[in-house]
């Protein structure tokens, strides 16, 4: 029978070749992968300090340690979902500016393009995305 700890050394080094096989792929980027092969190895420690784990629970009060590596996990999710989010935002942030000064610039064309007098039509298709057949 294979230990708790054999299996754990198990999933965290299958864990560990999916980053990889996804990172060669190009499905996740050198820096987003050398986090997830950070928290790959992670799970390697873990997986081997089992017993310390089991000593640590019991120093902190809680009976049984599969509750507090649960607890760990979670906390260990919801800062990952924490930066995440911030990437999320700054990203947002981004594009937001980009479509701003796309729009700006495309007016800016027309107006060179069209003189002081830009056509109706032309005027309020700036941020339209595309032009119309006429």
């Amino acid at each position: 029978m294979i230990s708790v700890q054999g299996i754990a050394l198990l999933a965290t080094a299958a864990f560990f070749l999916q980053v990889l096989w996804l990172t060669s792929r190009h499905k996740l980027r050198d820096r987003l992968a050398f986090f997830w092969l950070l928290i790959a190895g992670l799970g390697v420690v873990i997986a081997l300090a089992i017993p310390v784990l089991n000593r640590v629970a019991h120093w902190l009060g809680i009976s049984y340690m599969p509750t507090f590596v649960m607890m760990l996990a979670i906390l260990g999710l919801l800062t990952i979902l924490m930066y995440q989010t911030i990437v999320l935002s700054q990203q947002a942030e981004t594009l937001k500016n980009l479509v701003q000064e796309i729009a700006f610039l495309k007016k800016e064309v027309d107006h060179l393009k069209w003189g002081k007098d830009v056509p109706a039509d032309r005027d309020n298709g700036a941020c339209s995305g595309g032009d119309e057949a006429q």
